[in-house]
């Protein structure tokens, strides 16, 4: 959050940033059942069609995947997508 001085007195002004939502990320399958089984959703749809994660939740997530090696479980060009996603400015990722 930023703060501004407000030009004609000795208030401030507090900014809000926008949120970010990357809506469907081309993520593989495999990840995307580690993300629903291992983040908890900020936000789940009416119909529970589809949930946001945080980003940085499954960042950490994908990193303690990633760090155990699972050979089965191929992470890196998916945690390297949401690297990049924040490096956006991304704040959430919904599927």
């Amino acid at each position: 959050m930023k703060t501004y001085p407000y030009l004609c007195s000795n208030k401030t002004i507090l900014v809000m940033s926008r949120i970010v939502v990357e809506y469907n990320p081309p993520l593989s399958k495999v990840v995307e059942k580690i993300i629903r089984n291992e983040v908890s959703p900020s936000m789940i749809s009416n119909d529970e069609t589809s949930c946001q994660y945080d980003i940085s939740m499954v960042e950490e997530c994908l990193l303690e995947v990633f760090e155990q090696g699972l050979e089965e479980v191929d992470v890196e060009n998916d945690l390297k997508l949401i690297i990049k996603l924040m490096d956006e400015g991304v704040h959430y990722i919904e599927f």
